[in-house]
Formats: C-alpha cells, sequence, structure tokens
C-alpha cells in the first residue's frame, strides 16, 4: 500500500521535482504533514504521523533518505500508541546525533504537546516533558506556550540548521523556547 507522495524543490519553489514515493512502513497509510530535518546533501530526516492498525490517524514516526529522497527508511516510533492520536511531529536537532520532536496528543477531552528525545539520530525516543500541559483545548492561537520550570524560568536553545526559511532567505538560526529540564540540552541566554 502507498504511503505518502512528496514532492522536492531546490530553488525555493520555483521549480518542484517529484512525485517521491514514501513507503507506508507496514501501516495502513500516512498522513503527509512533514517537518524535516536537512542533515546533508542528498539525506534528511522527516517527522511524518502514520495510520493506526484501525485506520485513524496517530502515531508518528521517524523516517530518513539519503538518496535525495527517491527510497526511504523508517528510524523509529515517537512516542508509544495510545487510544487517542499523537500527531504533527515537529523536528528540532540539538547535536550530530540528538534531536527534539514535539507532537500534538489527543485522548478524549486532554489535548497536550508533548517532547520526545532522540540520542541515536531518530532510532529510539524517549518522552521529556509536556511542552504545553493539558488542556480541554488547544491554545487559542494555535502556537505552544512554553511552560516555565518551578524557578519561573524558560530555556532558550540555540539551534542551527544548513537550510534557510522561504520568508527569510539570510536566517540560518532558529530559537526554541522550550522549559527547563530536559535532560542534557544546552542553553543560551
Amino acid at each position: 500500500m502507498p504511503g505518502a507522495w512528496l514532492y522536492a524543490s531546490r530553488d525555493r519553489g520555483a521549480v518542484w521535482e517529484g512525485p517521491y514515493q514514501v513507503p507506508a512502513f507496514d501501516t495502513p497509510g500516512l498522513d503527509p504533514r512533514t517537518d524535516y530535518l536537512v542533515t546533508g546533501p542528498r539525506t534528511l530526516i522527516a517527522g511524518m504521523t502514520a495510520f493506526k492498525p484501525s485506520g485513524k490517524e496517530g502515531r508518528p514516526l521517524a523516517i530518513q533518505t539519503r538518496d535525495g529522497g527517491r527510497t526511504w527508511q523508517r528510524l523509529g516510533w515517537i512516542g508509544p500508541e495510545t487510544d487517542g492520536f499523537r500527531i504533527m511531529p515537529a523536528l528540532a536537532r540539538l547535536g550530530d546525533d540528538e534531536l527534539y520532536a514535539v507532537v500534538r496528543r489527543r485522548d478524549g477531552q486532554r489535548h497536550s504537546l508533548e517532547g520526545y528525545r532522540s540520542d541515536d539520530a531518530g532510532l529510539t525516543w524517549t518522552f521529556t516533558t509536556r511542552v504545553v500541559p493539558s488542556a480541554t483545548s488547544p491554545p487559542r492561537s494555535g502556537h505552544p506556550r512554553p511552560r516555565p520550570d518551578a524557578a519561573g524560568q524558560v530555556r532558550r536553545l540555540q539551534i542551527r540548521q544548513a537550510a534557510t526559511n522561504t520568508t527569510s532567505p539570510a536566517a540560518t538560526d532558529r530559537r526554541l523556547s522550550l522549559p527547563a529540564g530536559l535532560g542534557g540540552c544546552a542553553s543560551s541566554g
């Protein structure tokens, strides 16, 4: 069964290549709301959501290509399967093999954003914290609000990426605000 189809652009969207097929990785299918980290000239790690065996959305995973999107390998599941769903992983690189993912979770009426950390380039993931704690509905603005630690402090992590974004071509620095205590994350300012 096909998983998803992706297109790629090397010139900020003027010309698109593809489609490239991403396999379903032994799942009923993939929801291609994708976030990715460029890790080399032809390599990247992507976060996607797989459909659960029931056919409902709900389990995020990390996948990787090493040949510019022609073939894909599953790295690891980001968090366990639940009765509700975990979807839309957002990825950040903290070090050579260190990754951080925030996923949207819903179980019944409980919504939250959860953080997961990988120290082996996406093969295994460990829950770290609820970035946005449980609520009856998502924040009205749609944007996560960092939760201060017990001392009232929020750490800022400096994230560097090889790719730039389309709204600011010269920008290579990203700032990510996360609660303190993520276990070994270096913080600045």
